[in-house]
């Protein structure tokens, strides 16, 4: 019984998740815009010293490319932004050791992504964790998921 219960609060959750109505005030849109740009600054950096490509299939079509990245953005948010957010949150960690927590998981959970290894651990826990203060700042998932989306794009343009 307490399976559905747990189902039912995160759909009450939910709806305060991906609340739409949100205000783009200026330090959030500087802080967005500063994590995508410097994100793919620092990506495009990486793959320009010299880092592996990743073979391209060229019989991928732009839809589901867009769908896969999508997908990963709206899951990846949902899992770290969210449920881990909130349950951190619930157990009574301060603000400061909920973002620092969820983002070094986030960066544990990508050490085979793009950058491989400890860089890409390490890149991936910065991100978490300034993706985590815009998901707190704006008290919804919808700009981490814009922000997100975003960067995993440059990332496929930058390695295909």
């Amino acid at each position: 019984m307490d399976g559905f219960l747990f189902v039912d609060e995160y759909r009450l959750i939910a709806r305060d998740w991906f609340r739409t109505s949100i205000r783009l005030s200026s330090p959030e849109a500087i802080m967005a815009v500063t994590i995508v740009g410097g994100s793919t600054v620092i990506l495009w950096l990486f793959d320009s010293l010299g880092e592996p490509r990743l073979i391209l299939r060229p019989h991928y079509s732009a839809l589901a490319v867009g769908a896969a990245l999508l997908t990963n953005a709206i899951a990846e948010e949902v899992i770290w932004r969210g449920v881990i957010v909130h349950e951190l949150q619930r157990a009574g960690f301060t603000t400061v050791m909920t973002i620092l927590v969820q983002g070094s998981s986030f960066g544990l959970a990508h050490w085979g992504g793009y950058p491989f290894g400890t860089v890409g651990v390490a890149l991936a826990t910065l991100f978490g964790i300034m993706v985590g203060v815009l998901r707190l700042r704006m008290q919804s998932l919808v700009p981490a998921i814009g922000v997100h989306l975003a960067v995993d794009f440059a990332i496929y343009k930058i390695l295909f």
